[in-house]
């Protein structure tokens, strides 16, 4: 983003889970009734959503993992500040 002067300044996510869809169980290997996990991601600058992703990946087989930096007092951000964020990984 910082390419085309956008600066994003907040991240949402909203996780769930849910029975796959069709489409989706036979793009993911999956059968009927296996439950998939939903990470649905939007940035935003100034306000204004800017980008937004939606994963789904076989809730049996993938795990999600969050780093939330902490912010030391003062209001200065931590060393790890520049590596906030989820990802999904298989265990």
């Amino acid at each position: 983003m910082a390419a085309i002067d956008v600066v994003v300044d907040n991240v949402v996510e909203e996780v769930g889970a849910r029975p796959g869809l069709a489409e989706e169980l036979l793009a993911l290997g999956g059968v009927p009734g296996h439950v998939v996990m939903v990470v649905e991601r939007t940035y935003y600058a100034s306000g204004r959503a800017v980008e937004t992703a939606d994963v789904v990946v076989p809730a049996d087989r993938y795990r999600i993992a969050y780093h939330l930096p902490v912010r030391v007092r003062g209001g200065a951000p931590g060393p790890s500040d520049r590596s906030a964020g989820s990802r999904v990984r298989a265990p």
